[in-house]
């Protein structure tokens, strides 16, 4: 709880900042710094007549313009029923400003006082300040030096992790960064770094990997440390990865179960977008037991939400999902065109295990379509390098095996 200063500079940030501050979250305070003497008046000249956008400024000066601007910005605020005051300033000088930023100071001081919080230390600018200098090498701060090292790693982890869904790495390096980052929480006592290293990293490369046996053992402990620490999303998450790992066994009614209690976890919390992972998943499972009605309605609810969130990512993978509901309902047009937006946003994305869903997808329906046989061969083909790269040995072996019937009739299949 606090005030965040956010700088605003005349009508330049406008556009990005007052629709936020008059129609947005009434949770602001907007305070003008005005001049009553800027000095220096520049003349606007006048303006060809024809130009009715511009011509009206000929005549005035830009100190007047800038006084209209802020009267006016006010005056939209007001009327909007948005609170705001102004700081005036005679003129600019050195004491002028001096007298401002000293207002500014003590206001900084009694508004700590308020709410109760000391406004002269900041504990989080001096972390950075001591990892900075053991990392320089000043004497007595060798102890940071190491302590910056281990949650290095964590950072590593994270690049590593979108290095590899862009289709760079390998499941090796991956799984080494995730050992690295597991051990490192633990030697620095952190739980909660231990129990996502656990999950995020480590349980999620085994399960895509196909090791289910320590991809569970992983999730396990995940979910455990995620207990033990009360964190509902870490909780949350945790029984999610449970639901994905007994769905990739065909354990269609176990994962259905974890993905309902990932549901009941988020509530109606403020975290909630993560419970539209699970309920995509319930939509997955209802697509594999044949309900291609119920698994729909699942895809497309959560296609709105995370459009209207704006999430290229999700629904991307969503116009996806939509395309194997009428695949199996034997629509293959519409299969293809979903298909086809898929892949699109998947290679503005640069996912390329979403690129090679969509190819194997694609050439699934092309070749129901009666499409190109060589460019459907094509595109299994891509799709297969793109596995094969990745280590996805589940996916690949299924490729192999389409690549293998488009390269030959289909009445041989």
């Amino acid at each position: 709880m606090g005030q965040t200063p956010v700088v605003a500079l005349g009508v330049t940030d406008q556009h990005s900042q007052l629709q936020l501050y008059s129609e947005g979250p009434f949770n602001k305070l907007v305070t003008f710094l005005l001049v009553e003497n800027p000095g220096g008046a520049v003349p606007i000249p006048s303006q060809p007549k024809q130009i009715e956008g511009i011509s009206y400024l000929g005549g005035h000066s830009l100190e007047e313009l800038m006084k209209i601007e802020a009267q006016a910005t006010q005056i939209a605020l007001v009327r909007a029923g948005r609170s705001n005051m102004s700081f005036i300033l005679p003129e600019i000088n050195p004491f002028t400003i001096s007298q401002l930023l000293f207002l500014l100071e003590v206001q900084t001081v009694f508004t700590g006082g308020l709410y109760d919080i000391n406004p002269m230390d900041q504990p989080g600018v001096e972390a950075s300040k001591h990892y900075i200098y053991g990392m320089m090498g000043r004497s007595g701060f060798e102890d940071k030096a190491e302590e910056a090292k281990e949650w290095q790693t964590f950072i590593d982890l994270e690049a590593a992790m979108r290095y590899f869904l862009r289709g760079g790495g390998d499941w090796h390096e991956l799984i080494k960064r995730g050992l690295q980052a597991a051990e490192a929480s633990e030697r620095i006592g952190d739980k909660a770094a231990y129990a996502w290293s656990a999950l995020i990293s480590l349980s999620w490369t085994y399960r895509k990997r196909g090791d289910f046996a320590e991809a569970l053992r992983w999730a396990e402990e995940a979910h455990e440390s995620f207990e033990k620490l009360g964190d509902k999303r870490g909780i949350a998450a945790s029984l999610r990865n449970l639901g994905s790992i007994a769905e990739s066994q065909e354990k269609l009614d176990e994962a259905k179960d974890f993905y309902q209690q990932c549901i009941a976890v988020l509530g109606e919390s403020a975290d909630r977008e993560a419970g539209y992972d699970a309920y995509v998943d319930l939509g997955d499972i209802a697509r594999k037991q044949e309900n291609y009605d119920e698994a729909h309605q699942f895809y497309d609810d959560r296609l709105r939400v995370w459009q209207e969130l704006g999430d290229p990512l999700w629904t991307t993978i969503l116009l996806g999902k939509l395309g194997l509901v009428a695949y199996a309902r034997g629509d293959y047009e519409t299969a293809w065109r979903l298909f086809k937006d898929g892949l699109r946003g998947n290679q503005n994305l640069g996912n390329q295990i979403g690129i090679a869903y969509d190819k194997w997808a694609l050439a699934h329906a092309g070749m129901l379509l009666g499409k190109d046989r060589t460019q459907m061969q094509a595109l299994a083909q891509e799709a297969l390098e793109i596995f094969e790269r990745l280590g996805m040995k589940r996916e690949h072996e299924e490729v192999r095996e389409l690549t293998a019937r488009l390269g030959h009739p289909l009445t041989d299949d």
